[in-house]
């Protein structure tokens, strides 16, 4: 896993080169761009520490809750409940569920939702007038009315629940 995430490096500078590049918000460029720095310097950094020290067992918890943290800063940096990261949350709450002990675990999936939420109330007040990534779109939201954004992420945050649930579940059947 963590040699496979170097193979994923160059797709993910590119694609967020690229969006920094198209992308006319200033604040967009700059979330983007720094993500598009930190987070394969972290695969780097985990891989460099992996080799040296092999597989510990904090490294998945935090390997996780930093993958966690990215994924919702990288959704909502692209258009929070109308960006193709959102769905990522999913698996990554599942195993946060199984690998991140004790009260981290519910932190997690309480994080992402606080992210579809917050996302949802930016999009249906628009707050941020260029929410959404230009590329597709733009503009302060996509989709149709705010009762859409408000239903999808009651939706979304149903399914997050779930897949901490169910993660967590996991993980006491494999520890009984």
């Amino acid at each position: 896993m963590v040699g496979a995430r170097l193979v994923a490096i160059p797709v993910f500078v590119a694609g967020a080169a690229w969006l920094v590049s198209a992308e006319p918000a200033l604040w967009r460029r700059i979330v983007l761009g720094a993500a598009g720095l930190l987070v394969p310097a972290f695969f780097l950094v985990e891989w460099l520490r992996f080799r040296r020290s092999g597989f510990t067992a904090r490294a998945v918890p935090i390997n996780l809750t930093i993958a966690c943290l990215a994924q919702s800063v990288v959704t909502f940096a692209s258009g929070g409940l109308e960006s193709p990261f959102l769905y990522l949350a999913v698996p990554l709450g599942i195993l946060a569920g199984v690998f991140v002990r004790g009260p981290a675990s519910p932190a997690v999936v309480a994080f992402q939702l606080a992210t579809v939420w917050a996302s949802a109330w930016i999009g249906a007040t628009g707050a941020i007038p260029d929410f959404n990534l230009a590329v597709f779109g733009g503009g302060p939201r996509v989709g149709g009315p705010p009762a859409y954004l408000y239903s999808h992420a009651a939706v979304i945050s149903l399914v997050l629940r779930m897949a901490g649930v169910v993660g967590r579940a996991a993980r006491a059947t494999l520890e009984s």
